[in-house]
């Protein structure tokens, strides 16, 4: 691997979390009651306490996905994956972006990782950084800002 490239993502650094990066970021998940945005569910095996965390249909609707047609946007609230709540409470082990050049792309009206929060990190990890008007979503909705920012890391990469 030469290179990063975080679309509308978290880029934590060593001992971080993600619920930490969003807490007091205006993120539509950092709410005092998460079933209020979230469905849990226990799962097979889990560790004691944890949970899947699905979205719920409007959280899709309202901030995850909200420049999609409303059938892009239910086709994804039917057949999301899950994320286990220990994902989001488990610091960060290692950030590879200490060591890789890093581009991110920043969708400006993303409602769950604020663009405000992405924009913090990328400075952190000295990221070039591009920004679309596009939800958490970007690569569906705007897929031609993270074509950009892939040609751009394997051109600033190449041999």
């Amino acid at each position: 691997m030469r290179a990063l490239v975080y679309v509308d993502a978290f880029a934590p650094d060593d001992g971080e979390t993600t619920f930490a990066i969003l807490g007091g970021s205006g993120s539509a998940l950092d709410v005092p009651d998460p079933t209020t945005v979230l469905d849990l569910a226990g799962y097979p095996g889990a560790p004691d306490g944890d949970v899947e965390a699905f979205l719920k249909p409007e959280t899709v609707h309202s901030s995850f996905a909200q420049d999609l047609s409303e059938t892009d946007r239910w086709l994804i609230a039917a057949g999301q994956r899950p994320l286990t709540l220990s994902a989001n409470t488990t610091p960060s082990l290692s950030s590879a972006w200490k060591t890789l050049p890093s581009w991110t792309v920043v969708g400006t009206e993303d409602r769950i990782i604020p663009p405000d929060a992405q924009r913090r990190m990328a400075q952190r990890a000295g990221a070039t950084t591009s920004e679309v008007a596009a939800s958490h979503v970007s690569m569906v909705s705007k897929p031609q800002a993270s074509i950009d920012a892939i040609l751009a890391a394997v051109a600033a990469t190449s041999d």
